[in-house]
């Protein structure tokens, strides 16, 4: 048995990843296709599509954010069956009875997806960092650089006249 879910996500299905990680959703569309696998598992497997904003942590103005994810899960009925999954499948343990909701699988993907700390691209952004190339900041670091024995020397110094 094979069965697909596919359709567009309104910005308003995102509790968690609006507005912390992304202030507004464009575009935002799944397609999940349920199936059992060649070892009797039953799988969901997807691709998600987010089109939106968010804030640069630079300069604190919008700027574009794409995702564009495949997403594979095993459904497991509990922790023995997710742990003899292979590596490239992940776990969703669902009671048998329980009602399968697929939004907060999709969310967390998104979240994930989402980078902790978004910038624009150094030329893109409004906020112009500057840096000294290497050779010019090693002349500068090295001209402030105080030996902290400097201070002993002059004490010495002094200790050497005040007894002649």
């Amino acid at each position: 048995m094979h069965s697909s879910l596919s359709g567009e996500l309104p910005e308003s299905w995102f509790e968690r990843a609006c507005p912390d990680l992304i202030i507004s959703v464009e575009h935002a569309n799944a397609t999940l296709d349920f199936f059992r696998d060649d070892d009797d598992r039953r799988v969901m497997r997807g691709k998600v599509q987010l089109k939106g904003k968010q804030i640069c942590q630079r300069c604190l103005q919008t700027m574009p954010v794409d995702i564009d994810i495949e997403i594979m899960y095993a459904i497991c009925l509990h922790e023995e069956m997710e742990a003899g999954l292979p590596e490239h499948l992940d776990g969703w343990i669902v009671s048998p009875d329980e009602k399968i909701d697929v939004l907060p699988i999709v969310e967390d993907e998104i979240i994930l997806a989402v980078s902790e700390f978004a910038m624009h691209d150094s030329g893109q952004c409004k906020i112009k960092t500057e840096f000294l190339d290497e050779s010019s900041a090693a002349v500068e670091e090295s001209s402030q650089k105080v030996n902290p024995f400097s201070v002993l020397g002059s004490l010495k110094d002094q200790l050497k006249s005040g007894d002649s």
